[in-house]
């Protein structure tokens, strides 16, 4: 029965740890997004001639 828990047990630790990194990957993914639209609206901003306040 020990077998088994410690089997049980090495199974949920690795699982967390893969959904850590998928966690990590998206959230990297995500603020890499968001820096590209970042970048491309200030960038239609100034192509436009349009002051950076508005």
């Amino acid at each position: 029965m020990d077998q088994f828990q410690g089997l049980i047990s090495e199974e949920e630790t690795t699982a967390k740890a893969s959904l850590q990194a998928l966690l990590s990957v998206a959230g990297t993914a995500f603020h890499f997004v968001a820096a590209v639209i970042f970048m491309c609206r200030g960038s239609g901003l100034q192509t436009s001639g349009l002051p950076r306040e508005v």
